[in-house]
């Protein structure tokens, strides 16, 4: 039973072996997340809007190649050359960006397994244009015992230009000024970008010009702070309105004062703004009012105040006819189920107390 014992061992060693080698060269998975979905041949004067501007994969290869990478190396793309205006229900496609021929990584070997979403629903509309204001975003800090003081964005305003059921709820641009330590001011060059309320990129939104120059002024803390300024409005606007955002720039300043008062003051409040009547978003100059002792580093005396008015929306619900287009020759509608469809309706209140359901019609 024992006879050759040590060829039967040295089978098993050689068999253990073989299983570390196979287990070390075999593939493994990688989520790869945030592919920038692109679009292909979308026609001159259209645009397209979707809930999801990125897509996430779960790739399979060889780990060696899999640590390294990343979504820059994948290209997700959907190609509108025969769309018209409507909504489509569309499978993205996904390839490799670039090659080792080209200077960007080899994909060889690679396998895409799952892509979230796999499917996109898209919106493809008019395209349209309209003029915002550029807002400035901090993200990261200074070097310790800095603060960042005011900062200017030049142009104030851009041309945002896309579908129209964003651009017409669209309210600003945003640019991310990144800090790493910095210890002096500086100026840069920005990508000027459309952010939604989770902070992502609205990437069927695009700006001229391109880019937006900012300076950003970066001094010592001692005996100084950032300071938030607060502004004071009075009155209210026009039946049917209300103030939807206040806001002034710069939004902080940098105060001066001793410490024992420095500790005591969060922000420097305007004068009073009164906004009895306002019909419509109004961009005005307003004073600072200083506690005493204290000044304005950068001797700041005044900001611009803006004010920004939406309309009192109300929701009702109608119902609608069908009506048909574009039937075949010789043909007529005799009959639908239903005839009438439920329609949920919301709007400025000026506008949606007068509508009847003869309004509303399904084409």
């Amino acid at each position: 039973m024992f006879k050759y014992w040590y060829l039967k061992l040295l089978a098993l060693v050689l068999a253990i072996l073989l299983w570390f080698v196979a287990w070390g060269l075999a593939s493994s998975a990688k989520d790869i997340k945030g592919v920038p979905i692109k679009v292909k041949n979308l026609r001159p004067n259209l645009a397209y809007a979707s809930d999801v501007y990125e897509v996430d994969l779960k790739v399979v290869a060889k780990k060696d190649k899999l640590n390294d990478l990343e979504a820059e190396d994948f290209e997700a793309t959907l190609d509108m050359m025969y769309w018209e205006k409507g909504t489509y229900n569309q499978k993205i496609e996904i390839s490799a960006k670039g090659g080792s021929a080209s200077g960007g990584k080899s994909l060889e070997g690679v396998e895409v397994i799952s892509i979230t979403p796999d499917n996109l629903v898209v919106r493809i509309e008019d395209k349209t244009e309209k003029e915002v204001r550029i807002e400035g975003v901090f993200e990261g800090i200074p070097a310790k015992d800095y603060l960042v003081g005011s900062s200017k964005i030049e142009p104030e305003k851009v041309k945002a230009i896309g579908p129209k059921s964003e651009i017409d709820s669209l309210n600003k641009a945003t640019i991310r000024i990144k800090l790493n330590g910095e210890k002096d001011s500086f100026v840069r060059d920005i990508e000027i970008e459309a952010i939604d309320s989770q902070g992502r990129k609205i990437r069927s939104i695009s700006f001229e010009p391109k880019l937006a120059k900012v300076n950003v002024y970066i001094f010592s803390g001692s005996n100084n702070k950032a300071v938030g300024i607060k502004p004071k409005i009075s009155g209210i606007p026009l039946a049917g309105f209300w103030v939807s955002d206040v806001t002034t720039d710069p939004a902080t300043i940098i105060i001066n004062s001793d410490t024992l008062k420095l500790s005591s003051i969060d922000s420097v409040e305007t004068s009073l703004y009164d906004i009895t009547g306002l019909k419509e978003n109004k961009e005005d100059t307003v004073a600072l009012v200083f506690p005493s002792g204290v000044a304005s580093v950068e001797n700041i005396k005044e900001v611009k105040i803006r004010i920004e008015l939406s309309s009192i929306e109300m929701t009702r619900e109608m119902y609608g006819s069908v009506v048909f287009k574009n039937t075949p020759a010789g043909h007529r509608v005799t009959r639908t189920n239903p005839d009438t469809i439920r329609v949920v309706v919301s709007g400025p209140l000026s506008l949606t107390r007068t509508l009847t359901s003869s309004n509303v019609v399904i084409e």
